[in-house]
């Protein structure tokens, strides 16, 4: 039965002898990739109750993000910024997760197919991979969408298309680091149970020094390098940046705060002297917030070099998860990737 858009789930021909020397692999590779990308992508669509209920609980996520921390984007107050920073903190986490467990879940499954299919010849290791990625590519950019827009709107984050773009960038290079990484859990691990016990105390110690749980000041100096490993935090604070760069206040500015603590104590200490009224036209930007956090002066380029920094890790994960895999593949049969 073929499935709605053309898609149908194939195997490729077995490898024909390679008499002159060329391709053990009776197609190219490119045609590999080709077919084994339609098929993971019929495999996602074709059960449509489970893709539904999927996209509806990122949806639903997103919603829920935005319920909780509705219109802290748009406050004017000061006091505002770090309760926005929560929301950030929890996409940027949800979308690690998410994948990373669904990918974790899914792998024992196809680790049989995948050895199966391998070990017969017909196909190559590096068109599967690059299909496997490719379709995670495609599913990613569709969740962090679906988790954006209802954060986005309902949060308030900054309207321009350019933030709004950059922000469903950093998620869908989260999201493919968290697929990466349970490739890699997958591939090393031999059950579920064993591979849960392998994340924890990998992400958690990450999640903990990202610079939004325990600020960077805090952080005791033997711990500072789990802060700059953290990638967790390369992507929260490009986050930050994104949201915190251009934004003003006009209420609870620290300047604002401060004056008003000082005319009280004065006031206190000589209630008969006549003071002159505060000023109300207190303003203040993101930056002090960035500033507090670290963030201020940009580093590594700012926005554009922490998209880079993420883009190094997902190379790395990436060649990582890839160099995993045909270890594993390769115990089964040697055969040429």
């Amino acid at each position: 039965e073929r499935a709605p858009g053309g898609l149908q789930p194939q195997l490729l021909p077995l490898p024909l002898p390679a008499l002159d020397g060329g391709s053990v692999y009776a197609v190219s590779r490119a045609a590999q990739t080709w077919v084994l990308l339609r098929r993971r992508l019929y495999e996602a669509a074709k059960d449509r109750t489970k893709l539904g209920r999927s996209l509806v609980l990122k949806l639903t996520l997103g919603v829920l993000v935005g319920v909780i921390w509705l219109d802290s984007g748009r406050d004017a107050s000061f006091k505002a910024a770090f309760p926005t920073s929560g929301a950030l903190f929890l996409v940027v986490n949800n979308c690690v997760m998410d994948t990373l467990f669904e990918t974790v879940l899914q792998f024992p499954l196809q680790r049989a197919l995948l050895g199966r299919e391998y070990a017969n010849g017909t196909y190559s290791l590096g068109a599967y991979y690059v299909a496997l990625q490719a379709s995670n590519l495609i599913l990613s950019a569709l969740s962090s969408a679906l988790l954006a827009l209802p954060v986005y709107a309902l949060v308030g984050l900054a309207a321009t298309a350019g933030q709004a773009g950059y922000f469903v960038l950093v998620l869908a290079l989260m999201s493919l680091i968290g697929s990466s990484l349970g490739v890699i859990v997958g591939a090393t691990t031999a059950d579920i149970d064993s591979a849960r016990s392998a994340i924890v105390p990998t992400l958690v110690p990450l999640l903990i020094f990202s610079g939004y749980l325990i600020p960077l000041e805090k952080i005791a100096p033997y711990f500072k390098w789990a802060y700059y490993a953290s990638f967790f935090q390369y992507a929260l604070g490009a986050l930050e940046l994104n949201e915190f760069g251009s934004r003003v206040y006009t209420r609870d500015c620290p300047s604002q705060v401060a004056a008003e603590a000082a005319y009280e104590l004065v006031h206190a200490a000589y209630p008969a002297l006549p003071l002159p009224p505060l000023p109300t036209n207190f303003t203040c930007d993101g930056t002090e917030y960035l500033r507090a956090q670290g963030l201020f002066p940009p580093k590594y380029g700012g926005r554009r070099g922490y998209a880079l920094i993420l883009g190094g890790y997902l190379a790395l994960f990436l060649v990582a998860a890839y160099v995993v895999l045909a270890a594993r593949m390769r115990r089964l049969v040697l055969r040429p990737s």
